[in-house]
């Protein structure tokens, strides 16, 4: 097996701080390929820019809708972990699914490392409609 590292994490969290954890450990670990899943958002969406723009291989999983009605998020960490030999977890420290995928790693025997950042809570919206642009 190559040296991979798997990335996973918080929806809510993207950003400076999580792009300096991906590329120190990055750094420290030097992977051959990373893996995470391919249709999540937050730090596996960072985790995947980052290996695209350091031309790093990079392999995706996405759930499979067709074959697991019920735990498809559980078996695509699985197949994720079950090809990988270390993990990181960057974590807002409310997600379920990040805390889930640290226990599977726990049984599965795979070694990781987390990461706890607090999600921001900024819900800025407006509308368009609130605004005149006057053209000269």
């Amino acid at each position: 097996m190559s040296k991979t590292l798997c990335i996973f994490g918080s929806r809510s969290l993207v950003g400076e701080s999580v792009e300096r954890i991906i590329h120190q450990e990055i750094e420290l670990y030097k992977p051959e390929m990373i893996i995470t899943s391919g249709n999540t958002y937050g730090v596996c969406e960072v985790g995947r820019d980052i290996a695209k723009t350091l031309c790093i291989p990079l392999k995706v999983h996405f759930i499979n809708n067709t074959k697991y009605a019920q735990g498809k998020y559980e078996h695509r960490s699985k197949a994720i972990l079950k090809e990988t030999d270390f993990c990181i977890f960057i974590h807002d420290g409310k997600s379920k699914g990040t805390l889930n995928e640290m226990k599977l790693c726990d049984k599965l025997g795979v070694k990781y490392k987390y990461f706890k950042i607090d999600a921001l809570e900024y819900n800025v919206t407006f509308s368009i409609e609130n605004f005149k642009l006057d053209f000269m």
